[in-house]
């Protein structure tokens, strides 16, 4: 059974961007497809990507993620997403390759073979859809712009164990993580008010709270995170693959 990790390496044969993103087609502005559901991204880059998970001891690594490498991230109106080029290609340090997280998820073998045509290369790509989330973090170690980091807490299926992943990121300096976690909660609230059909009162009052929420409080001496727990969240789904792995 294929259980989401957050990052793969995705390529041309990839079609179903349900888990992953997909490579965008030759010739448009960014490598990784968007959907009309995406809107206007905001860009910017980040370090520090960690993929954890909670153990009897607390958090540990769930995914190994070379601590220099930089990401573009990608906030869109459905998801987070997390991309790389300049991954070392030739080795399995990320965990892909036999561990078994690289998938053509649910492609044919006709349609994957017309994808390869529109879309070339690789990535070292992921994403969060954001009816997956329930908890949204932040953190600075030191003044504005410095150290700062921001963590996705992810919902897992029961059967599972039902403990979250955790996708921990460090905004480039230019920006500030108490307002991109605050564009994260609204952008998550104004998607799952459009997106689910059913909450209870509480919920879908919270909910619309949510989407005015201008700046994330972070204690003064940011000695602790800051912290929003969503009003409710959906276990990001499992897969089993359609073929083995090589």
């Amino acid at each position: 059974m294929y259980e989401w990790r957050c990052l793969a390496i995705v390529d041309g044969t990839d079609v179903d961007d349900g888990l992953s993103p997909i490579l965008s087609e030759t010739g448009t502005t960014l490598p990784v497809g968007l959907t009309p559901a995406d809107g206007r991204p905001r860009m910017f880059t980040a370090t520090g990507i960690e993929i954890l998970e909670s153990g009897p001891e607390g958090l540990r690594t769930a995914l190994d993620v070379p601590s220099g490498m930089e990401f573009h991230v990608l906030l869109t109106d459905c998801r987070l997403i997390l991309y790389c080029a300049k991954y070392d290609k030739g080795s399995t340090w990320i965990g892909l390759g036999a561990a078994g997280v690289v998938f053509a998820l649910g492609a044919t073998a006709v349609s994957a073979a017309r994808a390869a045509h529109r879309r070339k290369g690789k990535l070292l790509a992921g994403h969060v859809r954001y009816q997956w989330v329930s908890w949204v973090l932040a953190k600075r170690k030191g003044g504005r712009g410095t150290g700062q980091m921001i963590r996705l807490a992810v919902s897992r299926p029961d059967d599972l164990g039902g403990s979250p992943f955790v996708i921990q990121f460090s905004p480039n300096k230019m920006h500030d993580c108490a307002e991109i976690a605050a564009d994260i909660v609204q952008r998550i609230s104004k998607f799952r008010l459009g997106f689910d059909q059913e909450f209870t009162a509480k919920e879908l009052a919270d909910f619309q709270s949510l989407t005015t929420i201008e700046r994330f409080w972070i204690p003064h001496d940011n000695s602790d995170w800051g912290e929003c727990e969503l009003p409710s969240s959906w276990p990001v789904p499992t897969l089993t693959p359609a073929a083995p792995l090589p």
